[in-house]
């Protein structure tokens, strides 16, 4: 498969962003700068309407103030004479059919001032007007004298100027977005090759430990708390319960190999011994066939017991399903009947129904009757009970025999950790297969020991009265 490296992915990734977000801040910086220079000029256009517009009627009032065109023309005159031009714009007045223009407009508009070639543009305030000269910026008003429009004034500046400055402009940001282009996306490249440098290493880890061979392999954690950081430690942590984990399955499959190994040795040194000795001593074949039996029921258990952990994480472990307890209890007294366990008694359960899976139900409290009688001493009595409770419904198998010892006690639902005592060792799952059964019925297993005897209660959800 072809790897496609993510250090350059990203970089190219930035590098594109910085491109998009020095580009925009270009273009804003230029159309800023265009609407700056077109205001500047907007204000020296209206300045000058403002000086032409109170200039003529002052000169009209001293005249008489009479709204005549002769009026208006010595008005203009005068303001001419005085106001000759500027370098920056010019004057157009249009009294009738007469025009008159600046004396000294600026030198790009002095030709089409002479020519009046000036377009008049078709409405007042502000407009861009094109002509020979290139764009021009206009501001017209009317000429009025006594409240009375006798002609229209017109302001007009060149736009080019604008244009050419914003070019300019647009030509040095460029070069300067260049510069940062460059500069910002080596420095964000080599950021993100630095920063991403612990993923490399990671990924190198996580294929050499890929085959679960070389699990006690960890990468390098870099000091810095980002993302990546936590990664390499979370990485790290995951290695550790992998290895754990593996050790653990390592260890547990050879629990299993030793516990299926010890009864089939000693069925089959029995099987071996009867074949030697023959059927002649019919006490020997029932002794012998009784042993193969015990131990290939104590495997039977074991197998069961695998499979209902095996299973335990499914969702099909459980099947619940309406049960009246009365009826629960009847089943279960006659497999107890089954194992030949005469020193279990079963005291009657209220009259309600649970809603749990009968078969897990009844193997849970199987192997809690058998690991009973098998880690007490002989005679030692084994009660099972049920008592309701709000909700749910405690199901508990008591003994009085010496207890737990402690160092098993804290650890006693765990798989294969078990005590040796009486005359058959268990496998060490039955609890564990209890705790299972309970935790998937929505409860839990409370274990209370001590000398006085030992008492694991499960409980399961009730559903009603039977």
């Amino acid at each position: 498969m072809k790897v496609h490296s993510l250090r350059f992915r990203l970089a190219a990734l930035a590098a594109l962003v910085l491109a998009v977000s020095l580009g925009l801040s270009l273009l804003l910086s230029v159309e800023l700068q265009r609407a700056v220079g077109q205001r500047d000029l907007d204000q020296s256009l209206a300045r000058e309407l403002t000086r032409f517009t109170r200039a003529v009627q002052t000169s009209a009032v001293e005249q008489g103030g009479t709204a005549t065109v002769a009026v208006a023309e010595r008005a203009v005159n005068d303001y001419y004479r005085l106001n000759p031009g500027s370098t920056t714009y010019l004057t157009v007045v249009r009294l009738g059919t007469t025009v008159f223009v600046s004396p000294t407009p600026p030198v790009e508009l002095a030709d089409a001032a002479r020519s009046l070639a000036i377009p008049a543009g078709t409405v007042d305030g502000y407009e861009t007007l094109p002509s020979p000269a290139g764009p021009l910026r206009s501001l017209r008003t009317p000429v009025t004298i006594d409240a009375t429009v006798i002609g229209s004034v017109q302001v007009v500046g060149r736009a080019q100027p604008i244009s050419d400055a914003t070019a300019e402009s647009l030509i040095a940001l460029g070069a300067l977005a260049g510069i940062c282009m460059l500069v910002g996306g080596s420095a964000l490249a080599l950021a993100i090759v630095r920063s991403l440098r612990p993923l490399r290493a990671l990924a190198d880890t996580a294929q050499r430990t890929g085959h679960l061979d070389q699990l006690s392999v960890r990468v390098a954690e870099p000091r810095r708390a980002d993302e990546v950081g936590v990664l390499a430690r979370e990485f790290n942590r995951m290695l550790g319960r992998l290895e754990d984990s593996a050790r653990a399955r390592t260890e547990f499959l050879a629990t299993v190999s030793h516990e299926l190994r010890t009864p089939v040795t000693i069925a089959r040194g029995h099987l071996e011994t009867l074949e030697r000795s023959g059927a002649a001593d019919p006490e020997r074949v029932r002794a012998t066939t009784r042993v193969v039996r015990e131990e290939l029921t104590h495997v039977g258990r074991l197998v069961d017991d695998l499979l209902a952990l095996a299973r335990a994480g499914l969702d099909d472990f459980v099947a619940p399903r309406e049960v009246p307890l009365d009826r629960f209890f009847a089943d279960l007294e006659l497999r107890l009947e089954g194992l030949a366990l005469p020193q279990v008694e079963m005291l009657p359960p209220p009259g309600l129904t649970i809603r749990a899976d009968p078969a897990r139900l009844q193997q849970a409290l199987l192997n809690l009757a058998v690991n009973a009688t098998v880690h007490t001493p002989p005679g030692t009595r084994v009660i099972i009970s049920a008592q309701h409770a709000g909700d749910r419904v405690a199901l508990t198998v008591a003994d009085d025999g010496p207890g737990i010892p402690d160092d098993v006690a804290a650890r006693v639902l765990e798989p294969f950790v078990r005590a040796t005592s009486g005359g058959h060792d268990s496998s060490g799952l039955g609890l564990a297969v209890v705790d299972e059964v309970a935790r998937a019925h929505g409860g839990r297993v409370t274990v209370d020991t001590g000398p006085g005897g030992t008492a694991v209660t499960l409980d399961v959800p009730v559903s009603g009265p039977p």
